[in-house]
């Protein structure tokens, strides 16, 4: 997964506009195997550079997001801890959100819950199958974690975008997909594929269902650092 991000990066900083939006004046740095600790070096460069710093990558890539004017970009890149730079850019989700809700291909297992086909054929509703011990981190648009079908088991997240309110979810898709994941088998609402899971709120497009590279490198890297080989609970995003 790391080896692909970078190399998209690389594809990005070598295509034009058509891949996705550039974002104006704003890039992705990252830095050589040898830098040791990706703070120290971020602040260093943001404050000698006069940058407007935006992240800063530790886990998935070493290296920083941030506003970087044209007439720094040169120096920036000569020096001699910097791989390269890439132009950030515009991402968006292929869908739109849509309400947790009873679907028509769907059959009761109350008179206020409903079986998805799909979870029905899983047996998902089954307690042998309920996702007991499993962390799924949902990289979307954030998670809704006061949906009653939901609040139970989401247990943290982080908000890598510009919008405030945290990684609640101003949209509605990654409420879905989190439902779809690990909606609660508490007679409302459907049941999701794992009703026992724990969910975690990755939070990388907006309201409108669009964010960018640097977001989703922001929530990639969260993931990242809270993987069994770091010391955390994620084991599927």
């Amino acid at each position: 997964m790391i080896a692909g991000l970078i190399t998209s990066l690389r594809y990005l900083e070598a295509e034009d506009a058509t891949a996705g939006d550039k974002v104006p004046d704003q890039y992705i740095v990252v830095f050589k195997d040898q830098v040791a600790d990706a703070d120290v070096t971020t602040n260093e460069l943001v404050k000698k550079h006069g940058l407007k710093h935006l992240q800063t990558y530790r886990h998935v890539l070493s290296g920083f997001a941030a506003r970087i004017p044209a007439s720094r970009l040169k120096a920036l890149k000569d020096d001699p801890r910097v791989a390269f730079i890439s132009e950030d850019r515009v991402v968006t989700a292929l869908d739109q959100g849509e309400a947790m809700g009873p679907k028509k291909n769907s059959r009761p297992v109350s008179p206020a819950q409903k079986l998805p086909t799909g979870i029905d054929r899983i047996n998902a509703e089954n307690k042998i199958n309920n996702g007991t011990g499993i962390n799924v981190a949902i990289i979307d648009t954030g998670i809704d974690y006061t949906h009653p079908d939901l609040a139970a088991n989401v247990v943290g997240g982080i908000n890598c975008t510009t919008v405030k309110g945290g990684y609640t979810d101003g949209n509605g898709h990654g409420t879905h997909v989190a439902g779809i994941v690990a909606a609660l088998n508490n007679s409302i609402g459907v049941v999701g594929v794992a009703p026992e899971a724990k969910l975690w709120a990755v939070r990388v497009l907006n309201n409108s269902g669009s964010g960018t590279w640097s977001s989703i490198i922001c929530g990639i890297d969260f993931v990242t650092s809270k993987a069994p080989r770091n010391g955390g609970p994620i084991t599927v995003a």
